[in-house]
């Protein structure tokens, strides 16, 4: 009898503000869910999320989240820079800059955002592999990252670009896998309740077992760049209007111990607030002493309950927007959508909580859930995918994938979309499910003509294809018990040579791209494999 292989998972949730992990043990072989452990000791803090930001300083290791110093210039929001998308000045705010010194979505001087974001994640492996349970050397790894659903084509690229530049799979025993937020939370809350319960980007689970769910996607996911951050910056911006340098002296002072106690103090506020009519108090220590928002005998800034309200109002009334126009697309299919799970930072916060539950009040759910550890549940279902084999069944897709090479006949046309609507067959626990599909060219190469080829995997909309990987090979390095030379009318030799360009779509969260004859591989690469981009119905 063969001896269960074991393996180390972990969960890696890089978030726009802070970065959560989560890791357990598994086995190929077995029958029920190991646990699950959140990684709570980082350098110089004993909590589980720590702030996603970066620091260079002149001539010594760039610092990364709390080795941050407050003298330093602090970089933050990168993750968002990953989308191209995205335009950056939607979020930029000079006068939040000027009231915090950090560095909101701009980059180091010679530095792009996949550098950024890899130095961040290096200092995350290197932490991890400091400890026994990260430093075993034959024990297989995966590392699953979650990633915003409504990434395009671009930002997951990039991303898997930073986790290469950072050091994930890269060694034998290693891989990295990608899963969405929203996939990630909602196996979180099943694995935490038992009961079977969707999410806020639409799935519906359509088989159970004591190890596995399957989920299938609804529709396709977008989603708002919004949440308890804007909250935070919609405040620095307040305390900037009413006080101007009375804050913001004090705020930036050396003591960053003042700063962070304001900051906490704020978050308990936003969590607490209930909108019962009552004023909250912050306090701060500064000169002023003409305000009314300011007690200068305690030391309290002062914030009404309106102030509180319009912090939250916008953003309410972007996630209410975006879930029910993720809702609608779903319906529109003839799916009836129960509960709603409702996760992230922003769920921390009682008055957002309330405020949803009757923004959707007659949205027709029977329940609205709301995750006991928002900010921790994308790391702890990423892990809890990888250890007990969870899967997406079956995935929206309004893209066309196809591979094309520069001057080559293409035996059959491949047009590999009939092939990605096909739903996933059912995968049992720890089982890898793939599904291949192999296109061949005939490829004649003419005397004294250059022998590198380069294939190219495009995306098409209908309308506009670009390219998403090229792969490059040598045809000098296919062996001559497989090469066909012919005689050519001018003189010389041309070569007919039967190249085959495999695609294997992997629940695992990547689409392998492989050129190869029978016998030899002349190129290989991984693409994440996206479906749901920025759909439209």
């Amino acid at each position: 009898m063969s001896q269960a292989k074991s393996k180390l998972v972990c969960g890696i949730d890089y978030g726009t503000t802070g970065t959560a992990a989560a890791w357990g043990y598994g086995t190929d072989e077995q029958s029920i869910d190991p646990p699950i452990y959140q990684v709570d000791e980082w350098p110089s803090q004993s909590r589980a999320k720590l702030p996603s930001t970066m620091q260079y300083p002149s001539g010594m290791q760039p610092r990364w989240g709390v080795e941050a110093t407050p003298e330093l210039e602090t970089f933050r929001w990168t993750k968002l820079l990953l989308d191209p998308d995205l335009e950056s000045t939607d979020f930029r705010d000079e006068e939040l800059e000027r009231v915090s010194r950090q560095r909101i979505m701009r980059l180091p001087a010679g530095k792009s955002a996949v550098r950024v974001v890899a130095d961040y994640l290096s200092g995350i492996r290197n932490h991890l592999e400091q400890s026994y349970i990260f430093s075993q050397p034959n024990i297989k790894k995966e590392y699953w990252f979650s990633i915003p659903a409504g990434w395009s084509n671009d930002a997951q690229v990039r991303m898997s670009e930073a986790i290469h530049l950072a050091g994930f799979g890269q060694k034998p025993n290693e891989e990295f896998c990608l899963v969405t937020e929203s996939e990630a939370s909602a196996i979180s809350i099943l694995e935490a309740s038992g009961e079977r319960r969707k999410d806020i980007a639409c799935y519906m689970i359509t088989d159970v077992t004591a190890t596995s769910y399957s989920l299938t996607e609804l529709s396709s996911a977008i989603g708002p760049k919004s949440g308890s951050t804007i909250i935070d910056r919609e405040f620095l911006k307040l305390m900037r209007h009413r006080f101007n340098a009375s804050f913001i002296t004090p705020f930036n002072d050396d003591n960053s111990d003042r700063r962070e106690s304001l900051m906490n103090d704020f978050k308990k506020g936003k969590e607490a607030f209930t909108g019962d009519g009552s004023s909250h108090r912050l306090e701060f220590r500064m000169e002023c002493f003409t305000s009314q928002w300011y007690d200068s005998t305690a030391g309290h800034i002062i914030l009404s309950d309106s102030d509180m309200r319009a912090f939250f109002d916008t953003v309410v009334g972007q996630v209410l927007h975006h879930v029910n126009d993720q809702v609608d697309k779903a319906t529109r299919g003839h799916f009836k959508i129960d509960e709603l799970l409702m996760t992230g930072g922003l769920m921390r916060s009682k008055f957002a909580r309330e405020a949803f539950s009757e923004g959707f009040k007659d949205a027709g759910f029977s329940r609205i859930l709301f995750s006991e550890a928002p900010e921790l549940s994308a790391s702890l279902g990423a892990a809890r995918k990888g250890l007990s084999g969870i899967i997406t069944k079956n995935q929206t897709c309004n893209k066309s994938y196809f591979i094309a090479c520069s001057g080559l006949r293409e035996e059959p046309g491949i047009c590999l979309q009939a092939f990605i609507d096909e739903p996933d067959a059912p995968a049992k626990p720890q089982q890898i499910l793939v599904k291949t599909y192999k296109a061949v060219f005939h490829l004649y190469s003419r005397p004294g003509e250059p022998p590198v080829k380069t294939f190219f995997l495009k995306m098409s909309d209908g309308q506009n294809s670009r390219v998403l990987a090229r792969l490059t090979c040598n045809l000098s390095d296919i062996p001559t018990d497989e090469r066909a030379l012919q005689p050519a009318a001018a003189g010389g030799v041309y070569s007919h040579q039967c190249i085959s360009v495999t695609a294997t779509f992997r629940v695992k969260g990547y689409l392998e791209i492989k050129v190869h004859t029978k016998c030899k591989v002349l190129a290989q690469k991984r693409v994440p494999r996206i479906w749901s981009e920025r759909a439209g119905n």
